[in-house]
């Protein structure tokens, strides 16, 4: 049986924590709250709640703690409580750290580990600029000259996200998680089991680290 309840993943943009957590869901069968997707979501819904989402992250900043308090709450209270959730792109500073362990352990879900995904800057940045995802299956794929208008996976349309898109947004984003985002990691440290993942390597080598750390092979159900 797995032992954790609940899993964060945080790292830099471009670190591949979505890939990763995307590629942990299958293994332990856990409910999936991917912040960026809730809040692009919320962004096009051409509402002025909406609008006020789309401005800021199309400007490379987050979003307020009252705001992502108020999604948290919301999409906690209808998740199975019998699964594992994964939570990707939250927290990203101190008071939504706190608020969503304080959330978790109110639910019961006080087992706790956090993956984080190591990216020096130089890498993270050249990652950014040349990566696509899947509109329909969210798939990655780095974009080498080649052809980036199909998904290998599926068939569908790679797109960039437009905060992707320019050089000067992504150094915002990384100039806010350095001065927001990391300061997060020491409360995580002495809130949760931490575990730190170097993302340089590969995606399958990232993949076992996380895996090893997790101990995902005792939380497999053997086949029949």
């Amino acid at each position: 049986m797995f032992k954790y309840q609940a899993i964060i993943f945080i790292g830099p943009q471009g670190s591949g924590k979505g890939t990763q957590a995307r590629l942990l869901i299958p293994k332990i069968s856990a409910e999936y709250v991917e912040m960026g997707y809730v809040l692009r979501t919320i962004a096009a819904s051409g509402t002025a709640f909406g609008d006020q989402i789309k401005q800021t992250i199309d400007g490379g900043n987050l979003v307020s703690d009252k705001i992502l308090e108020k999604i948290i709450t919301e999409k906690l209270a209808t998740l199975s409580p019998d699964a594992p959730v994964i939570f990707d792109g939250v927290p990203r500073m101190l008071h939504q750290a706190e608020f969503l362990i304080a959330d978790l352990k109110r639910l019961g879900r006080g087992a706790i580990a956090t993956i984080f995904i190591d990216l020096p800057r130089d890498a993270g940045i050249q990652r950014i600029l040349t990566r696509f995802s899947c509109q329909n299956c969210k798939a990655p794929k780095t974009y080498a000259g080649d052809d980036a208008a199909a998904c290998a996976r599926c068939g569908g349309v790679m797109v960039r996200r437009v905060d992707d898109s320019s050089e000067e947004a992504v150094e915002r984003r990384l100039d806010t998680y350095e001065r927001e985002t990391l300061p997060v990691l020491d409360y995580l440290k002495t809130t949760t089991d931490f575990f730190t993942i170097d993302g340089r390597p590969s995606v399958p080598e990232v993949e076992k680290q996380i895996d090893n750390c997790l101990e995902i092979e005792h939380a497999k159900t053997p086949s029949n």
